[in-house]
């Protein structure tokens, strides 16, 4: 038995998903929401402050195009630890399945135990919140992408971030040039506190509240999305 447990703990995350069942991030989401994660600390570092040019005082840069600003956007913290902080939402099939609000099953369920309802289920409820197989994918598979694409990124960032957005210059002509990417049309949606934690995108933000029902919920995300190149 201790052999068997050894042996999953060692697995490769595509091939361990593979035997839960669970359905891995595809290529096309994995780079829509590191887009969407990047637009939203883009956003919010958005300056027209002056810097000294390495330490020379008489030449000044620009924030808004330095290292500094990049730096600050992709390691203040580790960008891709923000994939953590989405939710898998089984009863979607397209790449809304990923958002940061609690799937509302487990919005329901947690409501009950705090209304002193005796719940049962297989996992501890200290365990809700902690991320999903597909959830610790998407940010390793983000993690590669920053180290594999690297200078693309780079590259919008300092020469082409005025020509065109960073999910057509980096998703759409590029990563995706030969594979779906579908996923690029679907909606954002919005749902959490969470999404603004940092300046925010522009898209705006509706958290309904427990009365307003699974439906009203749902209606209310879908009625705040928007195209990922809005942001």
């Amino acid at each position: 038995m201790l052999l068997i447990l050894l042996s999953f703990l060692f697995l490769p995350n595509n091939l361990f998903a593979d035997l839960l069942g669970a359905e891995a991030p595809t290529t096309c989401e994995v780079c829509k929401l590191f887009c969407h994660e990047f637009m939203l600390r883009y956003n919010a570092t958005d300056s027209s402050a002056m810097l000294d040019f390495h330490g020379a005082s008489n030449k000044k840069v620009p924030y808004s195009t330095s290292e500094l600003r990049l730096t600050e956007i992709m390691q203040d913290p580790d960008l891709c630890t923000s994939m953590l902080q989405y939710r898998l939402h089984n009863e979607r099939k397209d790449s809304t399945r990923f958002q940061k609000s609690r799937p509302q099953t487990f919005e329901t369920l947690r409501q009950l135990v705090e209304r002193g309802v005796d719940v049962k289920l297989d996992i501890p409820l200290s365990l809700w919140d902690s991320p999903s197989v597909e959830i610790s994918m998407l940010k390793e598979k983000c993690e590669q992408l920053v180290v594999e694409y690297e200078s693309l990124i780079e590259e919008w960032f300092f020469d082409h971030h005025d020509e065109t957005s960073i999910v057509d210059y980096l998703c759409r002509q590029r990563l995706l040039k030969n594979m779906p990417l579908a996923c690029l049309d679907e909606p954002m949606l919005v749902g959490s506190s969470q999404e603004g934690s940092r300046g925010g995108s522009s898209v705006p933000s509706h958290e309904p509240s427990s009365e307003d029902g699974a439906g009203s919920k749902e209606q209310a995300e879908y009625s705040n999305a928007r195209p990922l190149t809005e942001l």
